[in-house]
């Protein structure tokens, strides 16, 4: 599921598009993994302290959230938080070694994820394809828009008896 999740959200049909998303995913699941990674760390199983952390990142998270040239960072940061730090810090199955290998592994197969959906992007969407593709659809734009002109003169050429009139 770790490994899967990004991999289908930033599998993106244009590569510069995927690589974006990547990269700022990428940032905010490493910011927000070392962050969880610090509080599994330093407060398992302290719940007050882990929710003025969660408001504190949530808040963070939103405020940055609102800029659009970080806008998805923000966002990925404050649920990689939660999901690896927060529900590893307060789970009460897991022991001190098992907290961090858990946060650990979640932030590795979400970076794993990460890199497979960007060599999909790279491998099945080259960028020549986007150029051939504009190019082509716009002859047949144009071919359809002659057609349908020449239709439309050849309709108004007409008598109202059905008859053409000589040109």
């Amino acid at each position: 599921l770790w490994i899967c999740l990004p991999a289908l959200t930033c599998f993106l049909p244009t590569v510069g598009h995927a690589l974006d998303k990547g990269f700022r995913r990428m940032l905010g699941v490493t910011i927000g993994g070392v962050a969880a990674i610090l509080i599994v760390y330093v407060n398992p199983m302290d719940v007050p302290a882990v929710m003025v952390e969660l408001f504190i990142a949530a808040a963070l998270g939103k405020f940055f959230t609102m800029d659009p040239t970080i806008g998805y960072l923000g966002f990925q940061t404050t649920g990689t938080f939660c999901v690896v730090g927060v529900c590893n810090a307060l789970d009460p199955t897991l022991s001190g070694g098992e907290r961090m290998e858990a946060a650990l592994y979640r932030m590795l197969f979400t970076l794993i994820g990460l890199v497979i959906s960007i060599f999909l992007s790279l491998a099945t969407f080259p960028s020549y394809c986007g150029r051939r593709l504009a190019i082509q659809t716009g002859k047949e734009l144009s071919c359809a828009s002659n057609m349908v002109s020449t239709l439309i003169k050849g309709l108004a050429s007409r008598k109202h008896d059905g008859s053409k009139e000589p040109e």
